[in-house]
């Protein structure tokens, strides 16, 4: 689900001060600071915005240069503990693991990238019960799993509350 909703995410933000292209595989504090004032000038009253990738970019996000000077006692204590900060600028930080797949082998969220998001997007609605059927193969010591009952749907209003940071290498 979360994988099906970000790829569209994705295909839908191709231009505009939507993208920030970032030549390299780590983002800079000027790329960083451009995604936070996209997000922030879009924040409406009771919104939480909040910026998300890989693990890999949170943890870049944390070591980027300088911004340790900026850091409080609590997000240097943090920052040391678990090499990632909670917050940048006002959105909150996000990371997602890239050892997770999907059953097709993708990953939860795209790579190469870093979304920020300014509060609620759309809409989106599960139904169904999960219903979980095993297959033993006693030959093989080896076990089918079946997932079936689950539906989702979702719509996107607000793509304007998206921005993204894409890398090329």
């Amino acid at each position: 689900m979360i994988s099906d909703i970000f790829t569209v995410i994705d295909n839908a933000i191709v231009g505009s001060d939507q993208v920030i292209s970032v030549t390299g595989s780590t983002p800079a504090k000027t790329d960083m600071d451009e995604l936070a004032l996209y997000v922030l000038d879009r924040v409406l009253n009771g919104d939480d915005p909040f910026c998300f990738g890989l693990n890999k970019y949170a943890q870049a996000i944390a070591n980027i240069s300088g911004y340790t000077s900026f850091m409080s006692d609590n997000m240097k204590d943090d920052f040391n503990r678990y090499g990632l900060i909670k917050f940048y600028q006002g959105m909150r930080i996000a990371g997602i693991s890239g050892a997770k797949k999907t059953a097709k082998g993708d990953l939860l969220v795209p790579d190469k990238r870093i979304f920020g998001v300014a509060g609620k997007i759309g809409n989106l609605d599960m139904r169904g019960d999960v219903r979980v059927y095993e297959t033993p193969d006693n030959n093989k010591e080896l076990f089918q799993i079946k997932v079936s009952g689950f539906e989702f749907g979702y719509c996107v209003t607000d793509i304007e509350k998206v921005a993204k940071v894409t890398f090329s290498a």
